[in-house]
């Protein structure tokens, strides 16, 4: 027949069993970590190199860069591919700013033909359109358009007509049209209208603003700032075959 064991022999048993084990682990320098939570597998070796996940990246391509007009022929047929409204418009704000004391805004896309006239069938350019901030449609300079043209046959004529008024302005200082040094060649002339050549290639830049002040007789040096910052901006770019 088994003996019966004594509890509170046995119960004594386990508690200094308990003990030595504690005092062995403490005499060999190990001591206990902290809990750990077994699903969430911090500790393994797994867990400890695995990096957290990062956003989440765009699939989508980047925009393609934009391509400027290599020849004449590539600017017919899209002139506006230039110049940007917002190049356009960090150039022409100073000027702007001096002539009118307001901010320039875009107004609407680039479009071509805009600003020409109906008898000036002979080139291919793009209108720039702009609003100064705070004006109305009744405040002088209210709108301002920028136009960029090549001239197929009317070119070396333009240039000639500048030139011309640039020898006869030349005579009363200070001169109010006058040579740029802008390409092959270039001048500043009336109305507020900038032939350039590149090559053989003839272009021009022009500021349109409206409506007009009272007295006209000086509007075209009000508006030279802006027409040169327009010119330097695209000179450098015009194809020249």
């Amino acid at each position: 027949m088994p003996r019966e064991v004594d509890r509170p022999t046995a119960m004594a048993a386990v508690v200094t069993a308990v003990m030595l084990a504690g005092f062995a682990g403490c005499a060999s320098g190990s001591v206990p970590g902290p809990a750990r939570d077994p699903g969430s597998g911090a500790g393994t070796g797994a867990a400890a190199g695995r990096a957290e996940p990062g956003p989440a990246r765009s699939t989508a391509p980047p925009p393609a860069p934009r391509r400027l007009p290599r020849t004449a022929a590539e600017f017919d047929l899209d002139p506006c591919a230039l110049l940007t409204v917002e190049e356009l418009r960090a150039a022409l704000a100073e000027p702007y700013f001096v002539l009118s004391g307001q901010v320039l805004e875009p107004a609407g896309r680039p479009s071509v033909g805009a600003g020409g006239s109906p008898g000036e069938r002979d080139g291919a350019g793009c209108g720039y359109s702009f609003v100064g901030a705070q004006t109305d449609t009744a405040d002088v300079h209210h709108s301002v358009i920028v136009r960029v043209t090549r001239w197929a046959t009317s070119g070396p004529r333009r240039m000639a007509d500048c030139h011309t008024a640039a020898a006869t302005a030349a005579a009363s200082p200070p001169a109010r049209y006058r040579p740029l040094a802008l390409r092959d060649e270039a001048c500043l002339g009336p109305a507020a209208v900038v032939p350039i050549r590149a090559g053989r290639v003839h272009y021009t830049v022009a500021v349109i603003a409206t409506p007009p002040p009272a007295d006209t007789r000086d509007e075209d040096v009000l508006l030279a700032p802006m027409v040169l910052a327009a010119a330097q901006l695209a000179a450098d770019r015009l194809p020249a075959g």
